[in-house]
């Protein structure tokens, strides 16, 4: 009766706990991306980088401004200086002092260092710009790989739990006619040594269903609890070819606009270290007021005065340091535009590679569709002949499993192809999902 009561229990709290649940949470590729840009720390990173690069340009645009500082003081001392001339002491100056000044500084003439310090800025700006649009292409990549392996897996676990299940009914079939004498023994022990085959399939087929859902939600960043996708696994026909993508990566890849402007900035570094060379002229003005004790100290009332002029500096021996930097700038110039020569091969590899691997997907999915209509034919004449008798049952299992296998050779053709394109068209630098290309999707 306890066990029973238990069991009760148990029951009455399962059943408390999937009234409450809610439904799984549905989200499609375009909500994916959405979440994925909106809640990744490496995009907001990489955001931050940029505005910090754009406070930088105006850090930089500051240096050739005027300055304006003012400044105040006041001293205390212990005892007021005095003298005596045989009528008594005489004070000079008072124990409190104050003072004020405003200073007006403007940069006249550097050798062109603000100029060049300000085009290095805004380098830097489009350096941390591409290197936004980087982090937000590599994400966007990841989590449509990442959608398109759920997709394909949740195929794959339908696929192995309809295997099974046919299997478990062969063999029961094969029980019930074993009983009857109608087969031999045999024909349940190989019923049986296929089911136990497809077994191990399932479970791994279950296994990467798992791993596949858990990459998505964390490159996503989705709500904890299930969730499904919705979509089927289909991609736009990609139109464009191999010389378009190479066209549109040299003009249009993010790492290779980002090595571009690294360039640009230690262009300008190398003219930051030569005008050091050169003289710095300044003007200046100040205007300045104190007590008495300051100026004049037999006065009382405050006095004020001004100064104006220009200052000139010029270092005409510094022990070769000027000489150190400047190597230092051009050798990172140069180390700079080697990295970009060789990006700009490495990208080109890469475009052909994924070109290839497009191409390669393409003619996998027209032999996955001819090996389909070959397996629904033999379906039909299998069903045709255990109807008449002239088959097994387990004949027409495994023509019917066939049908499974090419159906699921299928998707994996086009699971492929969804891949290879993503990964030209990020070659390629072009956005990896558009709505517009899904107007054109791969024949299934």
């Amino acid at each position: 009766m306890k066990r029973v009561f238990i069991l009760f229990l148990l029951g009455v709290w399962v059943w408390q706990g999937m009234a409450t649940a809610g439904p799984a949470r549905l989200y499609t590729l375009d909500d994916c991306l959405k979440s994925g840009r909106e809640r990744s720390g490496r995009a907001a990173n990489a955001r931050r980088s940029e505005q910090s690069a754009a406070a930088g340009v105006k850090e930089a645009r500051a240096e050739a401004l005027p300055h304006l500082d003012l400044n105040g003081r006041y001293t205390r001392i212990d005892e007021v200086p005095s003298f005596d001339i045989g009528e008594g002491p005489i004070e000079v100056g008072t124990e409190n002092n104050y003072g004020v000044s405003a200073g007006l500084s403007q940069l006249l003439y550097n050798g062109g260092q603000v100029r060049a310090a300000l085009r290095a800025a805004k380098a830097y700006r489009d350096f941390a710009g591409e290197a936004r649009r980087t982090a937000d292409a590599s994400l966007d990549r990841d989590i449509c790989l990442a959608f398109y392996g759920v997709q394909l897996a949740e195929a794959e676990t339908m696929v192995e739990n309809e295997s099974v299940q046919q299997l478990r009914r062969l063999v029961s079939r094969s029980e019930a006619q074993l009983s009857q004498r109608i087969i031999p023994e045999f024909e349940l022990l190989s019923s049986r040594v296929r089911l136990a085959n497809a077994l191990p399939r399932q479970i791994a087929a279950s296994n990467h269903l798992e791993v596949a859902r858990e990459t998505l939600r964390t490159l996503a960043y989705l709500e904890e609890g299930d969730y499904a996708i919705q979509g089927s696994l289909t991609c736009g026909q990609e139109a464009l070819g191999l010389d378009q993508f190479l066209a549109k990566a040299m003009a249009g890849r993010a790492e290779i606009a980002q090595m571009e402007a690294q360039v640009r900035l230690r262009r300008e570094d190398v003219k930051v270290a030569e005008a050091a060379y050169k003289p710095t002229l300044r003007a200046f003005g100040n205007y300045q007021g104190a007590n008495s004790s300051t100026y004049s100290p037999m006065q009382t009332e405050w006095e004020w005065h001004w100064t104006a002029g220009v200052t000139a500096e010029w270092a005409f021996a510094d022990g070769g340091r000027r000489a150190a930097v400047t190597l230092q700038k051009r050798l990172a110039l140069e180390s700079a535009e080697t990295e970009l020569r060789e990006l700009r091969r490495a990208v080109t590899l890469e475009v052909r590679q994924a070109f290839l691997g497009l191409k390669h997907a393409e003619e996998a999915i027209r032999v996955a569709s001819e090996t389909e209509a070959l397996a629904v034919k033999g379906l039909a004449l299998a069903s045709v002949r255990h109807e008449q008798g002239i088959s097994t049952y387990l004949e027409f299992t495994e023509t019917n499993l066939a049908l499974s296998t090419a159906r699921l050779q299928m998707l994996q053709a086009l699971h492929t192809y969804c891949v290879a394109r993503v990964q030209v068209r990020y070659a390629a630098g072009l956005p990896v999902k558009e709505d517009k290309d899904e107007k054109e999707p791969v024949a299934q």
